[in-house]
């Protein structure tokens, strides 16, 4: 196989499964309020017990799929 015979077949799979800019920024969105919620939350039951919420996973990563949709969320 060639390069350009690979990246034919590569490139629109790749356009169907990789997001785009507006799927990472609602992705980041959803996370962002899920943080502050959480946070505000966590504070005012736990104090000073309390460290930090973290984005992990795929999202994190820039490594999900157009398709899937969970995020990760570490306390």
């Amino acid at each position: 196989m060639t390069a350009e015979l690979i990246n034919s077949i590569i490139h629109p799979v790749l356009m169907k499964i990789k997001p785009d800019e507006n799927d990472k920024q609602r992705f980041y969105r959803v996370y962002e309020f899920a943080r502050k919620e959480l946070e505000a939350c966590l504070n005012r039951y736990l104090g000073n017990y309390f460290v930090e919420v973290s984005l992990q996973g795929s999202v994190a990563k820039d490594t999900f799929l157009k398709s899937q949709s969970d995020i990760d969320v570490f306390i």
